[in-house]
């Protein structure tokens, strides 16, 4: 009489095996190393050093011994900037050493050993500032400045300003945050000054 077991051993291995397959390659996926992303800045805590490129911002980008590939130019209104053989790069959402690197990577992968590359911020984008102050609008940003420098080059406090109510909304990886500010308070290029107004 014929049998079907030697036939299902052989099949039930097989599928046995194919299973530890599978399951050493998912493994293999879920474990390969990802990138880790960076982590968010507190917006009241933000500095230059973790500043994003957005429009408006004027850069410098050198390449040591290569002057044919360093230029000066302005971030355009979708983000990007134009450079000689890499083309359209996007920069928002950049600070400056991650430019440095992407440059470096794209020379080095296919034009320039080991490029030396440099960015420089040569101006930052406009602050702002509204409510009540004197002569609210977009001002040019100045290094190091505070809140109560704005409030000066704007004109100074109206009559009715609520000088201990200031907001700042600010862009913090491509989101616009808010929080509680104060005269020492430092500024940061893009920045969204508001001075409430008191009501006594």
């Amino acid at each position: 009489m014929f049998s079907a077991k030697p036939l299902l051993a052989p099949l039930a291995r097989a599928s046995v095996a194919a299973a530890l397959i599978l399951a050493l390659a998912g493994c293999s996926l879920l474990d390969e190393p990802q990138i880790p992303r960076r982590p968010a800045t507190p917006a009241h805590n933000a500095d230059l050093s973790s500043y994003e490129f957005a429009p408006g911002d004027q850069i410098r980008i050198t390449t040591l011994e290569h002057t044919d590939l360093s230029m000066e130019t302005a971030v355009a209104d979708d983000g990007t900037i134009e450079m000689p053989l890499i083309g359209a790069i996007k920069v928002t959402g950049l600070t400056v050493s991650r430019l440095r690197d992407v440059v470096t990577l794209a020379l080095d992968r296919d034009y320039i050993v080991s490029p030396k590359v440099n960015v420089e911020i040569l101006k930052y984008r406009p602050f702002y500032i509204l409510g009540e102050v004197k002569s609210p609008g977009s001002f040019e940003y100045q290094a190091g400045m505070d809140v109560r420098k704005a409030v000066a080059l704007a004109g100074g406090f109206t009559r009715r300003a609520s000088q201990d109510s200031i907001e700042i909304t600010r862009p913090v990886l491509g989101a616009k945050r808010s929080f509680p500010g104060h005269k020492d308070t430092r500024v940061l290029p893009g920045d969204v000054i508001e001075i409430e107004r008191r009501w006594f």
